[in-house]
């Protein structure tokens, strides 16, 4: 994976504000690092017509990038692996979120379980 981050930072007030104009999703950003999954950035990737905003977390020695997009239809959920990669989605508040990595399908969800923690205790 040559593409990894356009936008290197772990403070998410200035990934957030990156991808301001350049996507039609506003991706909620959020500090994972005290339990276990730093932010280290974000980027943009335009598998079809739009681009979406992708964050990037580390997972002890693992990349997770984190797909965000608007829910259309049937929001996705559940897990699979394809070509060696664990890949984990699920729904909350009008986004879907994919998260992609080589990491295990047990540290992606531990990884989802502190996401969802984490956008719980948002104001």
């Amino acid at each position: 994976m040559s593409h990894v981050i356009d936008v290197a930072s772990s403070d998410r007030h200035t990934v957030k504000p990156w991808f301001g104009g350049k996507t039609k999703v506003a991706p909620i950003v959020l500090d994972l690092a005290d339990a276990g999954f730093p932010l280290i950035g974000g980027r943009l990737d335009i598998p079809q017509k739009d681009a979406l905003p992708v964050l990037v977390y580390k997972a002890g020695r693992h990349v997770v990038s984190v797909f965000v997009r608007a829910t259309e239809g049937a929001p996705p959920s559940g897990s699979t692996t394809i070509n060696g990669f664990s890949i984990l989605s699920w729904s909350e508040d009008g986004l879907a979120y994919s998260a992609v990595s080589d990491a295990d399908s047990a540290e992606l969800q531990a990884f989802q379980r502190a996401f969802a923690a984490a956008r719980r205790a948002l104001p």
